[in-house]
């Protein structure tokens, strides 16, 4: 773990999360911050405020409660999202119940916009999940996944949307270079599980995702066909697996 500081004190993280779902404050709203609330759900929380690692360096697109889950665990946080108005008020409400802030920076602008210019820096944990427009959210992975340290951990939030979903099957995919640890309603969590470039520089051919849609187009029979394969994959032996191949591709 690349551990940013020990000198921010912890916080009890899940007593946090209790007084989030209780006050329920609002902090959303793009023409009046406080107008909407679209939390991210506790399911997400609780496992924030257990898993993420005392003292780390964490980053996410998009704020709200996770951003509160995450402060009482990080060392160092930062946040893109384009509202600044939303990021005063997760501040007020944390001054309100005695919550440091100090060690999260805000960046009020288009994800999609601020990471490419991002200063290079390894992250333990990553959450995505600020514009779920297409490309936003592949653009977000673009520019993140490769700082995810090893054995680091990247959310993908909303994968019941069609982004989040197409980012969520080409992850499940990339099994050499991502575990899914677990699912949590719909957030995704997943683990990398390798040093190696995983985003920026990668091939086409170095894709099974890609390669897979190559040789099956997304039309039903080849949802049916990525299907079997998926499951074939997972539970037939090598020695099964490696004529059916050659048969099928």
């Amino acid at each position: 773990m690349t551990r940013a500081s020990d000198s921010i004190p912890p916080r009890n993280a899940r007593a946090v999360v209790d007084l989030l779902f209780t006050q329920r404050p609002s902090f959303h709203g793009e023409l009046s911050a406080g107008s909407e609330n679209y939390a991210i759900t506790r399911e997400v929380c609780d496992w924030l405020a257990e898993h993420v690692p005392q003292g780390s360096r964490t980053l996410e697109t998009g704020c709200g409660y996770s951003t509160v889950s995450f402060l009482c665990r990080s060392g160092r946080h930062s946040v893109y999202s384009p509202f600044a108005g939303e990021h005063d008020l997760i501040r007020r409400w944390c001054a309100s119940q005695g919550i440091d802030t100090s060690h999260v920076t805000f960046f009020a602008e288009p994800s999609q916009q601020a990471l490419p210019a991002r200063p290079r820096e390894q992250l333990d944990v990553v959450l995505i999940d600020g514009d779920h427009a297409f490309p936003a959210p592949f653009i977000d992975w673009y520019y993140l996944a490769d700082d995810v340290a090893p054995n680091g951990l990247l959310l993908v939030d909303d994968t019941h949307l069609t982004t989040g979903r197409i980012l969520f099957d080409f992850l499940v995919s990339e099994r050499t270079r991502w575990q899914l640890v677990c699912e949590l309603g719909k957030t995704a969590v997943f683990r990398r599980v390798n040093s190696e470039a995983v985003a920026i520089g990668k091939s086409w051919a170095d894709q099974p995702y890609v390669q897979d849609l190559q040789r099956h187009p997304p039309d039903l029979l080849g949802k049916i066909n990525r299907g079997c394969r998926s499951v074939a994959s997972a539970v037939l032996p090598a020695a099964i697996k490696a004529p059916l191949r050659k048969l099928f591709g």
